[in-house]
């Protein structure tokens, strides 16, 4: 059933809805729940494997262009597949420790994106009293 404006008023409300547990039961587990009247969808945010994927690629990744950086720096071999010897620290070594830097501040964010669990809620449609609610 489409809701237009012509058959029924819709109201949006944004950040926030009350759920009344008398009146309905949420499983979790499942992503939507329906009923006559309202219907539930789960939107699952920012905890997808591809972006654990990424943030720990970008880690990893980032910190090998650190300890590369570090090693050019000290003039002795962190990481054993790559001797330092071959890496000047003037240009080479300093721009691989920005790399390495810049790196981590973003793997950290994407880490804090996931532990937040960034865009994720439920949208609420109520059939009966005309309402769409859309939580984050």
């Amino acid at each position: 059933m489409r809701v237009t404006s012509e058959t029924k008023k819709v109201k949006s409300i944004f950040f926030g809805y009350s759920l009344n547990s008398n009146k309905m039961q949420l499983d979790l587990v499942c992503m939507s729940w329906r009923s006559e009247s309202i219907w539930i969808e789960f939107i699952v945010g920012s905890r997808k494997t591809s972006n654990f994927c990424w943030a720990f690629i970008l880690f990893f990744g980032s910190l090998g262009f650190l300890l590369v950086g570090t090693s050019s720096y000290l003039g002795r071999n962190l990481i054993s597949l790559f001797p330092s010897q071959q890496i000047v620290f003037f240009p080479q070594g300093i721009v691989m420790s920005f790399y390495g830097i810049a790196g981590l501040f973003i793997s950290s964010y994407l880490w804090c994106t996931i532990f937040w669990n960034v865009g994720s809620g439920y949208d609420q449609f109520d059939r009966k009293e005309g309402i769409v609610c859309i939580f984050r």
